[in-house]
């Protein structure tokens, strides 16, 4: 049996979950992406887009503050009523669960056409939500424990680009700004789905015990993403330069290959195998709040079985996308549903301004 305790997390265990959140599949295709849109230029839209993401943050958490120990959930409720507040809820939840079964499909079809080409996506996809079922089953303190492997991924991932800067040719980035505002603004779509997890503290922050101290380790957090995707694209587009940059899918997996040292025949598979456990985590940011929302809901309450029907029905939907190419057209539809969401949560800080009473969980 679980303790009550199962889902209380820290700040500092926070840390570790929003960067599994934010860093994840999406980072093996990010300099491609804001190649093709931004060309060498594309390292400016992350700047911009995580200032912004950063500022909305502190917006979010002092909506969260205002409503003392309450979640999305119980705010929409509260400022909407019963009715209403319950359609945004579950549109929230909706949202969740698409952006689970995109990055369990995404990370199934990364591996299939790189690593395992003759292994069913299908099987790959079962074998990957595995752990995240088994997480679940303990609570969201064991998947914010189990998180803290993203610091290995980070030293792992600066020490490829380290090794990489004495091939980088830093003339490429010249002119800066010649994509003009429409490639800088186009790249800053594309960036704001590479930022997508951090939105996810709005569900999970009943759970944090030190909450007096979350706008100082959210900050911290998005620091490092912005710093660690910063270098990812800088390095990548200096080193491969714009032109070749826009015709890899995977521009990191390409930069591991073009190393070798001496016991590590591949080290593009230490790689990987690094990343695997990270793309893990990625996954279940995402599975775990949705599979909660769905419990608070509808009030479920035999956890087990409904745990196993989800997890069955979110590898059946992950299927919906035929191929890689298609499951990209898809992220755009995770874009505008990401964005819609976070001008809801912004609007409901304006709201909540105008009602004075505190707001009560339905815990």
């Amino acid at each position: 049996m679980k303790k009550k305790n199962s889902n209380n997390i820290t700040c500092r265990q926070l840390i570790n979950f929003l960067l599994s959140a934010q860093i994840g599949v999406k980072l093996l295709q990010t300099p491609n992406v804001l190649a093709q849109k931004s060309g060498h230029d594309g390292w400016i839209p992350v700047i911009i887009v995580g200032i912004l993401v950063a500022v909305s943050l502190i917006f979010i958490i002092m909506l969260l503050e205002k409503c003392k120990n309450s979640s999305i959930y119980d705010i929409s409720n509260y400022l909407y009523g019963k009715y209403i507040g319950t359609l945004f809820n579950i549109l929230i939840f909706l949202y969740l669960w698409f952006a689970a079964c995109l990055n369990l499909r995404l990370f199934a079809e990364t591996l299939k056409i790189n690593y395992l080409r003759f292994t069913p996506s299908i099987v790959l996809t079962f074998f990957i939500i595995s752990p995240t079922f088994y997480l679940c089953m303990y609570g969201f303190k064991a998947i914010a424990r189990f998180s803290f492997i993203i610091w290995f991924f980070l030293v792992i991932t600066y020490t490829l680009l380290l090794f990489s800067i004495n091939s980088c040719d830093i003339k490429i980035l010249m002119p800066i700004g010649e994509s003009g505002f429409s490639g800088i603004l186009g790249g800053m779509g594309e960036c704001y789905y590479i930022f997508l997890g951090f939105e996810i503290i709005v569900i999970i922050y009943p759970f944090i015990t030190d909450k007096e101290k979350i706008i100082k380790y959210s900050l911290i957090t998005q620091s490092i993403v912005i710093t660690f995707f910063l270098s990812i694209v800088l390095i990548c587009t200096t080193f491969f330069g714009e032109n070749q940059l826009q015709k890899m899918v995977f521009p990191l997996i390409r930069l591991s290959r073009t190393y070798t040292v001496p016991i590590f025949e591949r080290i593009d598979l230490l790689y990987i195998s690094s990343w695997i456990p990270v793309m893990v985590m990625s996954v279940s940011s995402y599975f775990f709040p949705a599979y909660y929302s769905i419990q608070k809901l509808f009030k479920i309450k035999r956890k087990i079985p409904s745990l196993i029907l989800f997890t069955v029905a979110t590898v059946l939907i992950s299927r919906i996308p035929k191929n890689h190419y298609e499951i990209y057209k898809y992220t755009h539809i995770i874009i505008i549903y990401g964005a819609i969401f976070l001008a809801f949560v912004i609007l409901c800080h304006f709201f909540s301004s105008v009602k004075k009473e505190g707001v009560k969980t339905s815990e």
